[in-house]
């Protein structure tokens, strides 16, 4: 019975290290706590989506996207191109040197948002992280001046994950 009760626990240890979904953590971001709530496979990426503590996307007022590239997708020159959708979508223009480094107004269904993107790095490996936060009127004039402080908590993203 020992020996059955010792088998089932390493099996269990064996699944968390190997088994695991790299992206099925909680990720700690502007001071809350996102779980991971769901995740849609398309193509060569696969999108991941959390709210704070899990909270239903109904009723969540942020929550954050992590496009996870597949090793196709490792050359970031391609990247703009290949999320241009998104970067439409979100109506991000980028805000600094790096063009990947985004931030932006926009509405979807009568819901106004700020929308703010940057890369992160998971185990060595590229993928696009945003932030989306509703708001409740119209965003007028550029970005929110908190943008380089949510950018660099974005790029800091990968470290929950690694």
């Amino acid at each position: 019975m020992k020996k059955f009760i010792v088998l089932a626990i390493v099996a269990v240890a064996a699944y968390f290290v190997f088994f695991q979904d790299t992206f099925d953590k909680d990720l700690h971001f502007n001071g809350q706590t996102y779980s991971h709530v769901s995740k849609v496979r398309g193509g060569n990426v696969t999108n991941h989506f959390y709210t704070p503590n899990g909270e239903s996307f109904n009723t969540a007022t942020s929550s954050i996207q992590i496009v996870e590239l597949s090793e196709e997708m490792q050359d970031r020159s391609v990247w703009r191109d290949r999320l241009s959708p998104l970067f439409s979508q979100y109506n991000l223009t980028p805000v600094g040197d790096e063009p990947l480094e985004v931030a932006g107004n926009s509405e979807r269904s009568g819901v106004f948002f700020r929308a703010y993107g940057a890369p992160i790095s998971v185990k060595g490996t590229g993928h696009q992280a945003f932030y989306l936060v509703t708001t409740s009127e119209k965003p007028t004039g550029g970005v929110a001046s908190e943008t380089e402080d949510i950018i660099d908590q974005l790029k800091g993203l990968g470290a929950d994950l690694d």
